[in-house]
C-alpha cells in the first residue's frame, strides 16, 4: 500500500472514471485478464513494492501483462523502490513528473 493508491482511486472516482484495483501479487496473465475485461486505457503501477522483506518488481509484471492486451495508452509509474526499470517512450510516464491531467 502506497499513498498514491487511494489518491489515484479517489481521483478516478471524482472524474467519473471506472477503476479496478489489481493486487500486487497477481501474475502477468491475471493482470492481462483484468485489463482486457475492463477495456482499460491507463494502468497505474509502481517500480516495485516491499512484501515480507523482498522487493516485488511490479513494472516488469505490468510490461509482460500488456503484451497480452490491447488498448492501453499510458502506464503511470510511481517511484517507490527505486528499482531500475525499462520505460517505453510515448507510453510510460513517471507519476512524479506527469502532468496532472492524463486524459
Amino acid at each position: 500500500m502506497i499513498p498514491e493508491l487511494p489518491i489515484s482511486m479517489l481521483a478516478s472516482a471524482r472524474l467519473g472514471a471506472l477503476h479496478s484495483v489489481i493486487f500486487a501479487g497477481f501474475t502477468a496473465q491475471a493482470v492481462a485478464s483484468r485489463v482486457n475485461d475492463s477495456r482499460s486505457k491507463i494502468v497505474i503501477t509502481s517500480d516495485g513494492a516491499c512484501r515480507k522483506g523482498k522487493i516485488i518488481e511490479l513494472k516488469p509484471i505490468a510490461d509482460e501483462a500488456l503484451k497480452q492486451t490491447a488498448g492501453i495508452e499510458k502506464i503511470v509509474v510511481v517511484r517507490r523502490s527505486n528499482n531500475p526499470i525499462t520505460m517505453t517512450d510515448g507510453r510510460d510516464i513517471w507519476y512524479h513528473k506527469s502532468p496532472r491531467v492524463l486524459v
